[in-house]
Order: structure tokens, then sequence, then C-alpha cells
């Protein structure tokens, strides 16, 4: 069994949706700051243990996630 662990440091952080605004005619819909932030912080606690290697995994693994 493949196994990934590594330690996102703070409190965890709900995913917001997506922000929607409307410019005259024009809609555009984009992600909340805070929610970039956030994916940032994941992903370079991720890269500091797997230094950006990605393993891979059958498509139909089981996976658990443990926050």
């Amino acid at each position: 069994m493949n196994e990934i662990k590594f330690v996102v440091l703070g409190a965890p952080f709900g995913k917001k949706r997506p922000r929607a605004s409307v410019m005259g005619k024009h809609a555009s819909v984009y992600n909340d700051p805070a929610n970039e932030r956030y994916e940032m912080k994941v992903l370079n606690a991720y890269n500091q243990v797997y230094k950006g290697e990605f393993p891979m995994f059958d498509e139909n693994a089981y996976i658990k996630a443990t926050i």
C-alpha cells in the first residue's frame, strides 16, 4: 500500500465557494484569496517532505485523510 504523510501546521481551513461578480453584461468567477493562500500552505507542506514528486495510485485506490 502506498502511503503519503505530511503535516500542515495551524488550524484546518474549509474551502470556500468560488466568488462571482458581474460588470455590465459580463460575469466572472474567481477563487477566494484565502483559498489560494491555504492551498499554497498545503502544497508547501507536501513539498517539504516529497520534493514535488507525485506518487502514482491505482484509480480504485482507497484514500483516507486524517485532519
